[in-house]
């Protein structure tokens, strides 16, 4: 059993869930609502997160791993996680869950990389009971060896369970959460199980799910059909009913801020030669 399944644990950064009367990012993703969220890996993805009103934001290493250009197989490390955590935290205020694979080493080193992502704005963690030479649950044609319990609960104790399934049905998952009966929040990342509701997820106990990685899948998608277009275009006319304009992108990354600041600077400037 142990082969199909991944046993994680959410938790906040500093070590536990805050009472909901403690200000924070923790306090906003455990105030003890069904919340939703759904799965970045830049700045622009962030905002667009933001402006469709999801609850959360989670950082994946399938979606940071596939926008460098790589497998999610533990190539990239935890420097390149913690460079989209603090874009992400830069560019939004939704609390931030972030995929920690297996803690990226032994129970010390997951102790300072989970130190590092509070300092940069994680408000959650998930740890994963994978090897450290992990490879992602998303992939077919693995067999799928865990570490031993004792050496999980050694990570997590160092950090400070969620379950994976492999069953498409969604009924191992459905199961688990009522039996679960217990106050500790649920997540749930169901890319394998696109046809279970939010609904039934909350009604079964789940406490959080998200659309982990849909929003880089469509990325990837409109990108590659528009690089195919453009590959047999003479213009780039071809595509331009189809894409964003440059004005909608940049209103949505606040380049007219840059214009306000720099019309104050030279106002500024210019009633100091006065």
């Amino acid at each position: 059993m142990r082969s199909t399944k991944t046993t994680r644990r959410i938790v906040t950064a500093d070590g536990g869930a805050k009472p909901e009367s403690e200000s924070g990012d923790a306090a906003r993703l455990f105030n003890g609502r069904p919340q939703v969220g759904v799965g970045v890996y830049d700045g622009l993805s962030a905002l667009l997160a933001e402006k469709h009103h999801f609850d959360f934001v989670w950082v994946s290493s399938f979606c940071c791993s596939a926008a460098a250009g790589l497998p999610d197989a533990g190539i990239i490390g935890p420097d390149e996680i913690l460079s989209v955590v603090r874009c992400v935290r830069r560019s939004i205020k939704l609390p931030i869950v972030v995929d920690l694979d297996s803690g990226y080493g032994d129970p010390v080193k997951a102790y300072y990389v989970v130190e590092a992502m509070a300092r940069a704005g994680a408000a959650a963690l998930c740890i994963e009971d994978n090897p450290v030479s992990k490879r992602c649950s998303l992939y077919d044609g693995y067999d799928r060896a865990l570490v031993t319990p004792e050496e999980h609960i050694a990570r997590l104790r160092a950090a400070r369970a969620f379950v994976q399934s492999l069953d498409k049905t969604g009924h191992e998952v459905l199961t688990f959460a009522r039996e679960w009966q217990r106050p500790t929040p649920v997540f749930i990342a169901p890319t394998r199980l696109p046809q279970i509701t939010k609904k039934e997820f909350f009604a079964s106990g789940i406490s959080h799910t998200m659309f982990a990685n849909q929003g880089l899948r469509a990325a990837h998608a409109a990108v590659d059909r528009t690089f195919r277009i453009l590959a047999e275009a003479e213009s780039a006319q071809a595509v331009e009913a189809d894409i964003s304009t440059v004005a909608t992108v940049a209103a949505q990354v606040g380049a007219q801020k840059v214009v306000d600041l720099e019309s104050l600077v030279a106002g500024k400037n210019g009633h100091a030669a006065h």
